[in-house]
């Protein structure tokens, strides 16, 4: 894929700074399925802001070249831009947690900082993050290896492996024989040997193996022999919702322009609809209008029907992590005139669309 992610200063600065309010926070508040902690957030934001001000209405000056005042960020939209921020990066973090349930053991333990590792755009780390884990020699020594062989840390498997007792051994062989994945994993470990990618590629029939390996997706995916085996890995990890954005975004960058395109041509209209969805997540907004130019030709009525109403969705949240208003005006003035009137018609009976893309 031809669309690059290359994220501006101003959102490193709030992925910085949305960190740093979070880590004020213990894990337990962070779980809260409540909105307690909204309020304490927001609090938090109104101290660091009076310090971070100057920093963000600089970069704002600097992206725009202008010293107008009209350009320049006001307090409300940075604490509300802040705010969002924070907000993201907390959803990052309980989904890493929903993600990894082999974690819940030691979760109330579990200290963020010293734990978690972030790219600067604000995305957990989760190769760096399962490589500590799996050093910390504290740790249950079957928690360690869980974490290396789904990330794919294959000398970490081999070296851990070989310090586990008969009796854990024994627990994955049993695990082996309703896995597929550690039956491949058994094998290497048992000959010394690297897994096989050839004898995997050619000989996986069941969806299982890529919706039990989607952590690691960014290992072996390049892999991954053939166009039809790659085709069968995004397919089965979007039919299942476990893929995260960056690692979709991540192997369908490493494919070339040819076999991108044939492959959104053979996706389910609801599975490619979830890949252009994808690009509404933080922080990919940067570069979602880029990809809808680029794959215009894919997005159907239907695609195009439902990214409006999940723009509808996000633009009325109480808290927003990007100008949702400005993408949802793009889609609707400049593209909306290529579809059918009927369904320009019927998007326009929904609630708040004429008057948002009005202003």
């Amino acid at each position: 894929m031809d669309v690059r992610f290359w994220p501006p200063l101003k959102l490193l600065a709030c992925a910085r700074v949305g960190r740093g309010i979070l880590y004020t926070f213990d894990w337990d508040t962070l779980a809260r399925s409540s909105g307690d902690y909204i309020q304490q957030i927001e609090d938090k934001i109104s101290t660091f802001l009076l310090s971070a001000v100057e920093t963000f209405t600089q970069l704002q000056s600097e992206s725009t070249n202008s010293t107008d005042q009209n350009n320049q960020m006001s307090l409300s939209k940075i604490k509300k831009l802040l705010l969002g921020m924070t907000m993201i990066l907390r959803s990052e973090i309980v989904n890493w947690f929903c993600c990894h349930r082999f974690t819940l053991s030691w979760s109330r333990n579990f200290i963020v900082r010293n734990t978690l590792s972030w790219y600067s755009y604000g995305i957990i780390n989760r190769f760096e993050t399962a490589r500590g884990l799996i050093q910390n020699e504290r740790l249950n020594i079957m928690l360690r290896f869980t974490f290396a062989y789904k990330y794919y840390f294959e000398e970490d498997v081999q070296r851990i492996w070989t310090n586990m007792s008969e009796r854990d051994r024994h627990s994955v062989r049993i695990i082996g024989k309703y896995s597929i994945s550690i039956r491949y994993w058994l094998n290497a470990l048992e000959h010394r040997s690297a897994l096989d990618w050839t004898d995997i590629s050619l000989n996986i029939k069941e969806e299982e193996f890529f919706v039990g390996n989607c952590f690691g997706i960014r290992y072996y995916f390049t892999k991954l022999l053939s166009r039809d085996i790659r085709y069968k890995c995004i397919l089965s990890c979007l039919e299942h919702d476990c893929l995260h954005a960056f690692d979709l975004y991540c192997c369908l960058s490493e494919l070339n322009a040819d076999e991108l395109n044939q492959m959104f041509t053979r996706l389910p209209q609801d599975i490619l609809c979830k890949v252009f969805q994808s690009f509404l997540h933080w922080p990919f907004q940067i570069i979602f209008l880029e990809v809808i130019n680029r794959f215009q030709t894919h997005i159907t009525e239907d695609i195009y029907f439902a990214l409006i109403r999940e723009l509808i969705d996000k633009v009325s949240e109480p808290w927003q992590d990007y100008a949702y208003e400005d993408i949802l005006k793009y889609l609707w003035n400049v593209l909306s005139p290529k579809y059918s009137p009927g369904v320009v018609r019927y998007l326009k009976k929904v609630n708040g669309i004429v008057r948002i893309c009005a202003n």
